[in-house]
């Protein structure tokens, strides 16, 4: 439940998102000449972070998974046993996996640098978390995988990352072969 608004506020300041967009579609219906305004501040707000801000959040994120988040996932849920290395892979996708969307995003609007951007942060993330000898969580799951499966999902969505890249992001993982 939301606080009462303060005195002064305005029902655009109050809109839920699903509204927010509504109203955006209504006003550029209404006054198509701003179409191209609204067009410039929407490319603007999905550029991504720079890739080193990316890496930096992935492995900092993976780094403090601990026991308790993998405790939440793994043993017995529902009826069914998760083992801890599917829990643990969960665990990753959670992270991984919004990074992702992302980058299909991008490539959907043509933006196939910014995806690759996107894609390289998330692999040098992993990168950056490689030695996982002794982590509790990452210990259960081999991070090469984890970054093939980023790579596979570029081929998918037919954006493939330049072998340069991979070779400057992850120099010791061999990706894609």
């Amino acid at each position: 439940i939301r606080p009462a608004m303060r005195r002064g506020s305005t029902a655009l300041a109050s809109l839920r998102p699903p509204e927010a967009a509504q109203v955006l579609a209504w006003l550029v219906d209404k006054h198509p000449e701003l179409a191209t305004e609204a067009e410039k501040l929407a490319a603007e707000a999905v550029a991504p972070q720079p890739s080193d801000q990316i890496q930096a959040s992935v492995s900092k994120r993976l780094g403090r998974l601990d026991m308790d988040d993998l405790a939440e996932l793994a043993g017995m849920h529902r009826g069914e046993y998760v083992q801890p290395w599917t829990a643990a892979g969960e665990l990753i996708d959670g992270i991984v996996v919004p990074y992702l969307e992302d980058v299909r995003r991008l490539a959907g609007l043509g933006r196939v640098a910014e995806a690759h951007q996107v894609a390289a942060g998330v692999l040098a993330g992993l990168y950056a978390c490689g030695d996982v000898a002794g982590h509790e969580v990452l210990g259960y799951v081999e991070l090469p995988d984890r970054a093939d499966e980023v790579m596979r999902f570029l081929a998918r969505q037919e954006i493939p990352l330049p072998a340069e890249v991979c070779r400057d992001v992850c120099p010791d993982w061999h990706l894609g072969r």
